[in-house]
């Protein structure tokens, strides 16, 4: 029995020793005595902690070389925190102990160690608590992210050193070998570093066209034409939203859009690294972000013709979010780390063969981390890989050239395979069957009156976290836009027809990278296909039944101001974007068209949250923002759309609404009065309403009652002449004739954080009814559809 028991625990510990993943993390890294197919840990006294960074290997020093600022991102990191590593840090992979170090300026070794350099803040997070060290008040960092962030770098001197602001490099950086310098293109700047001297200077050269707020790019150097290849990204402001092939003369110091053979380029993605092979003298790129889908693409860009070409190898490794590339001078092969492997089968590492169009599977299982940000680079001097993992460590690696790993296991793709972002979503509207449009309309026509009724649609629609819905109520097509803040991040303007019980996507969602989906704000501008991106929308867009368009005011975005922009993709004209002249960016959406126009300038409002509303009615569009009153009118003509706003109003009656209730503050138009009505609740806990005319007129207290609870959207039910709202669990009713509210004594939905800011109300005047949008956290946050038939005359209230 004891012997049954032994051989027991002897397998367990066998199989946990052999199912741990093969990384050797060493106390002490040995070089000379470093195997082949493994990674190793260099060293656990310093890992990196630079944003977002990429590493490259100095030959001029021998060195490998990072630079940005240490902090976190999103709600993990020290934002407020000084830094206590300098811009530049180094590591010489022969050292007896390697091990990240600050490389100062020379002469400034001394006075700058100890975390005694000169610095500044992040603009968007200030540091606080007492300041230990020289500091630049009136200079600051901006990172793309969250608080209306983007990348943005400016030169600034310290103590008579020049150094440039710091940003999230990601891959757009390249190291010129024919003058030993590293080459960046990052936040609209073109820089260089000087390992040997230590030192920055700004080129002072003009970025490529509406590429200022580029983010996810890659930069590569061809030696053969002493020049940089720029491609790929997003957060452009031009039509496509990326950097289509630019090329920088390293010479004249000068940008310029590359003349590309037959103009064939591969689809705009981000997070894809290009590596220059110097034995085919091609540059390659594979997969990458499009922003609605993960690639398995590999294309190849000769630099000498400027031609691009689809390889299209027999297969490919399976597509990833990010991963971090390099060229292996020693094998003529370049080398790919996926990180999402790490959490698979652990085997991330491939190969590819340019020559013969080939990519091959390596041993050497990552480390089980979490690898959000990942950057490599190749020592030909040691013929080793150097792993940079943000956060995580710095780990060693040597490929063992002619052993291929044919585990079956390993997950291969072709080349046009990929993986859909969000793809619970999308998948479950793939097989959908064709809606039985008599079966349905027989339903509504015979829906019980006053009773909840489950839609039950097909498919699975993420909720959009602090976005309200608008209705196209010329042919009861709900549309649903925004989301962000650590919920759904797609910029979509889903659409829902009631007639067919059918959610639809007017075109494929696009995303942002996972790393930013807990932001609220939009401060991107667009994706790909000149497209808004993804923010709480709460009552900022309505259908306006006079022009049948969708009219969207979401957030100024103030870190568009001096940037040169492009909107029309047959001209090119370039606009430099002024706040002050040109206004925050207005949206028109053909929801029948299924067509969304480019951004319109002259809005004249930009309040935030519930202090902005909309409503669409015959005689165009409103919207109240804080205490004043506009009209917009919306035409189109050409395929180009225009709103001109005129100010009716410009106070609003002095209530005090409940802190807790701000976002409440929704417009509502009353057909059979021609009137427009706005609400609010107060402190007291009581539903203020007031009317204003469609045309010049002052606000007016309705003096409603009874009305003890409130919700975000009130709607008007024009064939029982009723306001309807939807507080948590409750719907309430205010007759127009009395200007009582009551409770109705129905059984709503339980769903816990499911309404509030989670949840819209719309009414249909198509099929008579009211379209209850609510968010059921149980079922993975899946956007409910429900329906209610209001008769008055045998409703029974609470």
């Amino acid at each position: 029995m004891k012997s049954m028991v032994s051989c027991k625990l002897l397998a367990i510990c066998l199989f946990l020793i052999l199912s741990q993943p093969i990384c050797a993390e060493s106390k002490v890294f040995n070089l000379k005595k470093m195997p082949s197919s493994v990674w190793v840990e260099v060293s656990r006294k310093k890992i990196p902690l630079k944003t977002f960074h990429s590493v490259k290997y100095l030959s001029a020093t021998d060195e490998f070389m990072i630079w940005g600022k240490d902090i976190g991102w999103g709600w993990e990191g020290p934002h407020g925190v000084q830094s206590s590593r300098y811009d530049v840090e180094t590591l010489k992979i022969s050292d007896k102990n390697p091990v990240w170090n600050d490389s100062f300026p020379f002469g400034k070794e001394k006075n700058w160690a100890n975390a005694k350099f000169p610095d500044w803040s992040c603009k968007s997070h200030r540091v606080s608590g007492k300041i230990n060290r020289p500091w630049r008040k009136d200079v600051h960092d901006f990172f793309v992210g969250g608080m209306s962030a983007v990348n943005q770098v400016s030169f600034t001197e310290t103590e008579g050193i020049a150094r440039p602001t710091r940003a999230a490099v990601f891959h757009h950086v390249c190291v010129d070998t024919i003058r030993n310098r590293v080459l960046y293109f990052v936040g609209g700047c073109t820089f260089v570093y000087d390992p040997v001297k230590r030192i920055w200077t700004d080129l002072k050269a003009k970025a490529p066209v509406a590429c200022k707020n580029l983010v996810w790019a890659s930069i590569v150097y061809d030696p053969i034409g002493d020049k940089a290849i720029l491609f790929g990204g997003g957060m452009a402001l031009n039509p496509w939203g990326g950097a289509r092939t630019w090329v920088f003369d390293c010479k004249t110091n000068k940008w310029s859009r590359a003349k590309i053979k037959d103009g064939l380029e591969p689809p705009l993605r981000g997070n894809a690294q290009m590596v220059y092979d110097e034995k085919n003298k091609l540059v390659v790129l594979f997969g990458g972000d499009s922003q609605v889908k993960h690639l398995a693409d590999t294309w190849a860009l000769d630099p000498a013709s400027m031609s691009w070409q689809e390889r299209k190898p027999k297969t490919a490794p399976y597509p990833d979010s990010h991963y971090a590339a390099t060229y292996l001078k020693k094998q003529g092969l370049i080398l790919y780390v996926f990180p999402n492997y790490s959490n698979q089968d652990g085997q991330g590492i491939w190969t590819y063969d340019v020559s013969l169009n080939q990519w091959s599977p390596r041993k050497g299982k990552l480390p089980r981390k979490t690898m959000k940000w990942i950057s490599c680079d190749y020592s030909p001097k040691d013929d080793l890989i150097l792993l940079s993992v943000w956060k995580q460590g710095t780990y060693a690696y040597k490929l063992e050239d002619k052993v291929i790993d044919k585990n079956s296991k390993r997950k291969t793709a072709p080349p046009s395979r990929y993986v859909s972002i969000y793809k619970n979503q999308q998948d479950s509207f793939l097989d959908i069957p064709t809606p039985d449009k008599d079966k349905i309309a027989d339903r509504l026509k015979n829906l019980p009156v006053n009773v909840v009724v489950d839609s039950k649609y097909p498919g699975f629609l993420k909720n959009k976290t602090w976005s309200g819905a608008t209705i196209d109520s010329d042919r009861g097509v709900v549309i649903f836009t925004g989301g962000g803040h650590s919920g759904y991040c797609g910029n979509d303007f889903a659409e829902y027809a009631v007639a067919e019980n059918r959610w639809s996507f007017p075109w494929a969602p696009h995303f942002m990278p996972s790393y930013l989906w807990g932001t609220s704000v939009t401060v991107y501008g667009w994706s790909y296909g000149m497209r808004p991106q993804s923010q709480h929308s709460y009552r900022w867009y309505a259908y306006d039944p006079e022009s049948k368009m969708v009219v969207y005011c979401p957030r100024l975005m103030a870190n568009m101001q001096g940037k040169e922009m492009i909107l029309d993709e047959k001209t090119k004209k370039v606009i430099i974007y002024d706040i002050k002249k040109h206004g925050p960016l207005t949206w028109i959406y053909d929801s029948k068209r299924k067509k969304l126009f480019p951004p319109v300038f002259g809005r004249p409002f930009a309040d935030l949250q519930g202090h902005r509303a909309l409503i669409g009615t015959p005689k165009g569009i409103y919207a109240r923002s804080g205490k004043f009153l506009y009209h917009g009118k919306i035409t189109v003509k050409s395929e180009k759309a225009e709103v001109k706003w005129t100010l009716l109003e410009k106070g609003m009656p002095n209530v005090k609404v409940n802190k807790r209730y701000r976002e409440y503050q929704s417009l509502a138009y009353d057909s059979k009065r021609k009137r427009l009505l706005t609400f609010a609740f107060s402190p007291e806990g009581d539903i203020k309403a007031f009317e204003h005319p469609l045309g010049k007129g002052v606000w007016k207290d309705l003096k409603c009652k009874g009305g003890k609870d409130f919700a975000r959207d009130v709607i008007y039910d024009s064939v029982n002449d009723c306001l309807v709202c939807m507080p948590e669990e409750k719907i309430l009713i205010m007759d127009c004739k009395t200007n009582v509210w009551k409770e109705l004594d129905i059984e709503m939905p339980v769903a816990p954080n499911g309404y509030g800011v989670e949840c819209a109300l719309l009414y249909d005047p198509i099929h008579q009814l009211y379209v209850m949008m609510i968010s059921e956290v149980k079922k993975g946050r899946k956007m409910g559809v429900y329906f209610i038939r209001f008769d008055p005359k045998t409703a029974k209230y609470k």
